[in-house]
């Protein structure tokens, strides 16, 4: 039984819509591109209380995501503080 080779698989991460920054463009160009839309739509959506609304709304995913980001950072500083430490290391 002959083993084929794998193809590139960078050659295809390298494409315009397949990478990861542009990905990241793209969703924030849609973020954009709704909120105009609704803009147009309702003349109360881009009120002041409306934004207060929404910023409250996502400020538990917000919360949510820091402590995502956060936690295996601090193990991250744990661990290299252990590893420099003088003394007995586990």
């Amino acid at each position: 039984m002959k083993i084929l080779p794998l193809k590139n698989v960078t050659a295809s991460k390298n494409s315009l819509f397949r990478s990861d920054a542009m990905q990241r463009v793209m969703a924030f160009g849609a973020l954009i591109l709704l909120f105009i839309g609704f803009s147009i739509a309702s003349p109360y959506f881009f009120k002041f209380d409306n934004i207060v609304g929404i910023l409250l709304a996502t400020a538990v995913n917000g919360v949510l995501a820091l402590g995502v980001l956060l936690g295996p950072l601090s193990m991250l500083a744990l661990r290299r503080a252990q590893a420099t430490a003088p003394g007995k290391h586990m």
